[in-house]
């Protein structure tokens, strides 16, 4: 139904090209059942899962906005598209960390050499927990278990995802796309918001490479 009433919402203009009372009224009926109306005229609910407001100050990167926009496209309509989306999205963040940070790498890595090359410059591998530190254990399966969430989306994509010209129609519904959108986001905020703290551990490290130089 959505389409109809973006439809709908597109035409509802008056004579004057003024806003149709109707519409002003619908608009105001979405957002009391939990939906809003964006700029470019499509609907969608503010009640699911946002994933649009990953912070982006340090890292100003177009590319992930794009990543964004066709992970939502995909959540619902098209979950294949989602799940290669969603790979993308941590290739694209891993790299752009790693640009941020003044770090090489292989541009033709696999996501599980570049996960683990990113979480240790940013200080979120395992490997870079103290052990002297509070709850270091708590803290090492977490980071493990986040390591192992990204490389999961990746071999989720390559096993229902788009790409690698498959030719053989997979059930797809949107839980899949649900499940490997919700690991990208959740891998990609944790990174761009430890890329945007000033207390992050990774500032600390790079000082004091700076100052053995």
């Amino acid at each position: 139904m959505l389409p109809i009433f973006e439809s709908a919402l597109d035409t509802l203009t008056m004579w004057n090209e003024e806003p149709d009372p109707a519409k002003t009224r619908l608009v105001k009926q979405l957002q009391r059942d939990g939906f809003e109306r964006l700029e470019d005229g499509k609907i969608r609910t503010t009640t699911a899962l946002t994933i649009t407001d990953l912070p982006t100050e340090a890292v100003n990167e177009e590319v992930i906005r794009d990543h964004l926009t066709r992970l939502e496209r995909g959540l619902e309509d098209d979950p294949a598209v989602a799940i290669g989306s969603s790979k993308e999205l941590i290739e694209s963040v891993c790299k752009l960390a790693l640009r941020h940070l003044d770090e090489s790498y292989d541009d033709h890595a696999d996501i599980p050499s570049l996960v683990k090359q990113t979480l240790k410059a940013l200080q979120l591998h395992p490997d870079t927990v103290a052990p002297t530190a509070p709850a270091a254990g708590t803290i090492k399966r977490i980071l493990g278990s986040l390591s192992a969430l990204a490389i999961g989306v990746a071999e989720l994509r390559n096993e229902l995802g788009n790409g690698h010209g498959r030719d053989v129609v997979r059930s797809l519904s949107a839980r899949h796309a649900h499940l490997a959108v919700g690991a990208a986001t959740t891998f990609a905020r944790l990174l761009l918001e430890t890329i945007e703290d000033p207390l992050a551990p990774w500032h600390s490290a790079q000082k004091k490479t700076i100052v053995e130089l």
